[in-house]
């Protein structure tokens, strides 16, 4: 077949000539995207991405020189990537991460909330506990979709607004728990610090209700505290090794063996992970989305963010950066630990070659231990 492929922006004939060449032949191996973007110095590239719809973005392909063009495609949840100059496998690769991928759903729809809102008017405002460290681990966009899954799930209206956070008329508590059990066997990420419900003020009308709720979610800070979640366990790949746990907050529990890894906000860093055993401190990990980042963290180990590491398979934005930061660990000495990993980006960083640490879905179960 040939392509019928969008090359954007206008690139001079020395670069658009064998791009076109290479879309051709990806072509003949893996189903088309509406339009290969290109990063270039104006920034046109960009401006094409920001104003495609989500689902559009969702389906098409960019050709990055930079570790910043890079970050920005999994910021726009684009379908697929792939290194400038580009090779005929890695756009073959590009256009079927792009095609797999589900369109995001627009899960903030303020015609949506002003619906519910004038037909039955919403008494409570939902949203995840500890969202400061959850915006680093799974990211905004992520929290806002599995509040509009919960609330289909329980049959209610996904009347989600930014923050995010889902306005409903009751909280039914047991299907509310039945719903967060389901998403976590389907094998969604669910934040571990459960459900923050915040009860809104009366209004005369509904969009007066929409924009309360807004104000109250906005103006209402969440007090620190200890960790209500669970640990989780790490391992590190490719030998199995068990390694420790995480935490999503401070905990006085201390594992029996191994360390856990608690987060503390850095202005600098985002979030560095205390490694702690029942002998005490043991070590730092640093947040990083970089390779200066992995120049300027802790000498051991570096963690990928998590907002970023969501669908990391290959040729998509979150894989593309995982195996750039773990090829530039390995240049340094150093292990990166992959978060919220799923069985595709395990098969991904076993094709590496370098040891990695894991947790998330894929990750086989373990019962926490605490010491004595």
């Amino acid at each position: 077949m040939s392509a019928k492929v969008n090359i954007r922006p206008d690139l001079p004939q020395e670069r658009l000539g064998p791009l076109r060449h290479v879309v051709q032949q990806a072509a003949l191996q893996a189903p088309c995207p509406p339009w290969v973007v290109v990063e270039d110095e104006e920034g046109a590239w960009l401006h094409h991405l920001t104003t495609a719809p989500a689902g559009e973005r969702s389906s098409g392909v960019v050709v990055v020189r930079s570790e910043q063009a890079l970050l920005q495609c999994v910021r726009l949840a684009v379908g697929g990537v792939l290194w400038e100059p580009p090779s005929t496998a890695a756009m073959a690769l590009a256009f079927r991460a792009a095609h797999d991928r589900a369109s995001l759903a627009a899960v903030c729809d303020i015609c949506v909330t002003t619906a519910l809102a004038a037909h039955r008017p919403p008494r409570f405002a939902v949203r995840w506990g500890n969202q400061a460290l959850w915006r680093h681990q799974i990211g905004e966009p992520r929290m806002a979709v599995l509040l509009w899954k919960l609330a289909k799930a329980i049959g209610a209206v996904p009347a989600v607004i930014p923050g995010p956070c889902l306005l409903l008329p009751e909280v039914p508590a047991e299907a509310v728990a039945t719903a967060l059990s389901a998403l976590e066997q389907e094998g969604e990420v669910v934040p571990g610090d459960g459900l923050e419900i915040l009860d809104l003020p009366a209004t005369p009308t509904a969009e007066d209700a929409v924009a309360a709720a807004g104000h109250l979610v906005c103006s209402t800070r969440q007090s620190p505290g200890s960790s209500s979640m669970e640990p989780r366990p790490v391992y590190e790949l490719p030998s199995g090794r068990h390694l420790g746990w995480w935490c999503s907050g401070p905990t006085t529990r201390r594992p029996a063996s191994g360390w856990i890894a608690l987060p503390e906000l850095d202005v600098e860093h985002g979030v560095r992970w205390r490694l702690v055993t029942k002998q005490g401190e043991a070590g730092w990990v640093h947040d990083v989305v970089s390779a200066d980042g992995i120049t300027a963290a802790a000498p051991h180990a570096v963690r990928m963010r998590g907002w970023t590491s969501s669908r990391v398979r290959p040729g998509s934005p979150a894989g593309l950066l995982a195996e750039h930061l773990i090829a530039s660990a390995r240049r340094q000495g150093r292990t990166v630990w992959l978060p919220n990993a799923d069985q595709d980006a395990i098969d991904l960083v076993l094709r590496q070659g370098a040891p990695v640490w894991v947790d998330g879905p894929a990750a086989p179960p373990r019962r926490f231990e605490n010491a004595g």
